[in-house]
């Protein structure tokens, strides 16, 4: 694949529907004043209008007039107020204006995509206007010119339409990059609100940009005839960028140390100079804003005009590239009689010919502060490119690109869309789209292929085989006479016909050569991916019938199974038994027509095995252990269960491990093995599991020092068969004990070797019972602290005393026999917590004093 770029140059005809300035050709303004601009120099005319400040007129295509405005009544052209084109807004009913009186009080906009209908939008004045409360509204109304014979009619429908608030007397109107206009409004936030007008209507979300401005009312706002630059004029000089396509507002800068005080201010036609009203020089002056720089653009500053030109004056650019404001005045108010110019306004300095009094204006008419508003037409250019192309020999397709990537909505003829097309046959091929601002283009390319290239077929070879085949096919119809010559990748000639054949895989050359072309193509012969393939279990069991699927493609016919054992089969699928264990590699050889192809497997069968184990002991004592062996090590093993006959079962591979049973009786010991191919095998044994000797001592108990022994004996019956073994040494049956201890007895059955041994303890019992809690609350349970005597002898000499947790004493007593703490101190219920006692007390024929200490709780 080739690439073009087609440059357009090749123009058959252009259209270019430039029509923007006869929509602008007559100019109504002022009381009863008018300019014909169809005429060079613009003749003055008489109208009906009367409006001291914001008016707009339009012609039709031709430059004639259609109708004009105030905003808030509509003449059509023969002076005529049109049947419904009273009182546009409804606030001021009484024959009076509401929009007059406002700078930009009105701007008439041409629908977009309608050749007979017209926006009027009303703006209501700040000042000298409409009655408090309704300042700043904007509405608007359609405008029909079929209606009323021809005349043009507002629709009813469509008068007075609200649109928003809050905006100062600053509108105007500017074509949009889409085929569309932007209605620009000056909002008293200091924001610029762009509403966008398309074939859709008018959206009532604005783009909203920042643009700050000093007074609430405002003056006027002006947009350069390019589109990219915005001017507002006050008490300041304010310049931003303006985006057609976007609609925003940016870059704002304000003229350092300039006072304005102006009306109105206008851009020259090439967008360089800007002239408006210095205050302090009482004049009109020109800057060059062309550097962007605000310093830059002060010091350009340039007065072109004599002192005593009055700051009320609006700048309007005509259709003729000249700028006209108010001329001379005939008296001391705001009338005027006739309008001066800039003849050359892209001059620089005093050479942009300042004229006074241009133009006269008809007796008993006159201009106020203001001149038609902007008439912003959508140009709808056509344009239309047609271009012949001849594609170089032997080209199979050609990337065409249209160079104007900044436009939208491209379509071919085909229905694909893009700035690209590939052509791949002759013919005529067109796309359609659209740029800025609306310039609608037709580009057409005639393509044209001298030479057709054949076309080049191939047959894979066999893996290293010579089998691979390449031959032209001609186009039905073709009777150019081709010459061909094939080489390999050595260089070397391999046919001169419009064949090649029996040649390996690889890349190879065809020159093509007729009367007026010549070319190279590379030509590649597959390697034929023709392959036979099989799935087997890779691990099978010997003595199993193990089976072959086979995987080939469709292509092979024929085939031989090799197993590795020395046997064979031609079956498509067989089934076959390994009568030994071992590795075997099996081979699947397959043919076809042509090629054939053989692939390889290894496939292990394994041993069929049996499960044994062993252990040390066939009976044992209940909890003492057996010990299980087994001599399972082969790899075929996947899993070794075991089930001991108790609840415990479980997996495991040890060689050598024990097991000890928690319950007498017969164990059914199975062991269970899971092998990775050939069938599961389990082996079974008994253990046989002995009780222990029964023995009972009974609880612990406690003695007296020097008191009655105490005889300790087990509580089962004795059996003949069983041995006695205490811990002092004795073997007897029972056991006098005289002091306290730890005593055991161990009795063992002498037929089965089990033994058992018992503890009891045998403790002292000449202590006290000293409780841990007392509640004294009066239920006559536990309401006093006091020892528990457990002695039979008695006490000789007993002492008490109880401490809170800061050592004090809280309470004492020497009685053995009174009731014991309260809770109280000095009478006075003590806090629920612990508490401290010590208590002392002597036995009778002793002569020793135990002592007790410890925490007891009071709970309330």
């Amino acid at each position: 694949m080739k690439f073009i770029r087609l440059l357009l140059t090749g123009i058959l005809f252009m259209i270019a529907l430039n029509i923007h300035a006869q929509y602008d050709k007559v100019w109504i303004f002022g009381r009863g004043s008018g300019l014909d601009f169809n005429s060079d120099p613009p003749v003055p005319v008489r109208s009906a209008i009367m409006s001291g400040e914001g008016c707009a007129s339009v012609c039709d295509a031709e430059g004639r007039l259609l109708f004009y405005t105030e905003g808030s009544y509509v003449w059509n052209r023969n002076n005529d107020t049109m049947p419904n084109g009273r009182d546009l807004t409804g606030l001021w009913p009484a024959g009076r204006s509401a929009t007059e009186s406002s700078v930009q009080g009105t701007v008439i906009v041409p629908i977009p995509g309608n050749s007979h209908k017209y926006y009027i939008f009303s703006l209501s004045a700040w000042t000298s206007g409409p009655p408090p409360g309704t300042e700043g509204k904007l509405y608007y109304s359609i405008v029909d010119m079929n209606l009323n014979n021809g005349m043009g009619d507002v629709e009813p429908a469509d008068k007075g339409r609200y649109l928003s608030a809050t905006f100062t007397e600053e509108m105007t109107a500017v074509a949009g990059d889409h085929c569309n206009v932007w209605l620009i409004m000056h909002a008293n936030d200091g924001h610029i609100r762009a509403y966008e007008i398309n074939e859709n209507g008018i959206n009532p979300t604005p783009v909203e940009s920042v643009f700050p401005n000093p007074t609430v009312a405002g003056q006027s706002i002006k947009i350069a005839p390019n589109r990219k630059k915005i001017v507002a004029v006050d008490v300041t000089l304010r310049l931003g960028d303006f985006n057609p396509a976007t609609g925003q507002v940016s870059n704002v800068i304000t003229i350092p140390d300039y006072v304005s005080l102006a009306y109105s201010a206008e851009f020259s036609p090439d967008n360089t100079k800007l002239y408006t009203y210095d205050f302090r020089a009482d004049a009109i002056v020109q800057f060059d804003i062309s550097s962007n720089d605000p310093a830059t653009i002060l010091n350009s500053k340039t007065i072109i005009t004599p002192a005593g030109k009055n700051g009320n004056l609006y700048f309007k650019l005509g259709p003729d590239n000249k700028i006209y404001f108010q001329g001379q005045r005939y008296n001391t108010g705001n009338n005027n009689i006739s309008l001066s110019r800039i003849n050359l306004p892209n001059a620089a300095g005093t050479a942009c010919q300042y004229q006074l009094n241009a133009i006269s204006l008809l007796d008993g008419t006159s201009v106020n502060l203001g001149l038609p508003n902007v008439v912003p037409v959508i140009d709808r250019d056509t344009l239309l490119t047609r271009q012949s192309i001849s594609a170089p020999p032997f080209a199979t397709g050609y990337l065409v690109e249209v160079i104007d990537a900044t436009g939208w909505g491209y379509t071919w003829n085909d229905g694909t869309t893009g700035t690209q097309k590939t052509v791949s046959s002759g013919g005529k091929y067109w796309v359609v789209y659209y740029t800025a601002p609306c310039v609608y283009h037709t580009d057409t390319f005639l393509v044209s292929f001298p030479c057709t290239l054949p076309e080049v077929e191939t047959e894979a070879s066999c893996r290293n085989e010579y089998t691979g085949k390449a031959w032209v096919h001609r186009n039905p119809g073709d009777t150019v006479s081709y010459r061909y010559t094939w080489r390999d990748s050595m260089r070397h000639v391999r046919s001169v016909s419009d064949t090649l054949q029996y040649v390996p895989p690889g890349r190879y050359t065809l020159q093509i050569e007729t009367e007026q072309c010549d070319t190279t193509l590379t030509i590649v012969i597959p390697e034929a991916d023709l392959r036979v393939s099989f799935t087997v279990d890779s691990i099978v069991c010997e003595g199993e019938e193990v089976a072959f699927k086979n995987n080939s493609e469709n292509y092979f016919s024929r085939f031989v199974w090799y197993f590795g054992d020395g046997d064979s089969s031609s079956l498509t699928e067989p089934v076959h038994i390994y009568k030994h264990p071992g590795s075997y590699e099996v081979m699947l050889s397959g043919a076809g027509e042509v090629c054939k192809d053989t692939v390889s497997e290894i496939i292990v069968a394994d041993p069929r095995l049996s499960v044994y184990f062993t252990k040390n002991r066939d009976s044992v004592c209940l909890g003492e252990p057996v010990t299980f062996s087994h001599k399972m090590d082969s790899e075929t093993i996947k899993h070794l269960s075991w089930q001991m006959g108790d609840s415990n079962a479980f997996f495991s591979m040890d060689k050598r491990w024990a097991h000890a049973y928690d319950r007498p009786g017969a164990a059914y010991v199975r062991l269970l093995g899971i092998f990775r191919a050939c069938p599961e095998d389990a082996f079974s044994d008994t253990v046989f599991v002995a009780n222990l000797p029964e023995v009972d001592l009974g609880r612990d108990t406690s003695l007296c020092l020097n008191g009655t022994m105490l005889t300790l004996e087990n509580r089962y019956s004795s059996l003949r068969s069983q041995r006695y073994l205490w811990s002092t040494g004795d073997t007897s049956e029972t056991l006098q004990v005289v002091h306290p201890g730890t005593y055991s007895l161990k009795v063992t059955d002498m037929q089965l070797g089990c033994s058992h041994t018992e503890v009891v303890v045998v403790k002292k019992d000449c202590y006290l019972d000293v409780p841990n809690v007392f509640t004294p609350n009066g239920d006559g349970t536990n309401d006093y602290f006091f020892p528990k005597p457990l002695l039979a002898k008695g006490i000789v000499r007993f002492s008490m005393k109880i401490f809170n947790r800061q050592g004090q004493l809280l309470f004492e007593t020497f009685r053995p026999d009174g009731r014991g703490w309260d809770g109280r101190y000095k009478g006075v219920d003590q806090p629920g917590g612990v508490y401290v006692y010590r208590i002392e007390v002597e036995l009778r024929g002793r002569h020793v004093s135990e002592a007790y200490t410890g925490n007891v709780t009071l709970i309330r």
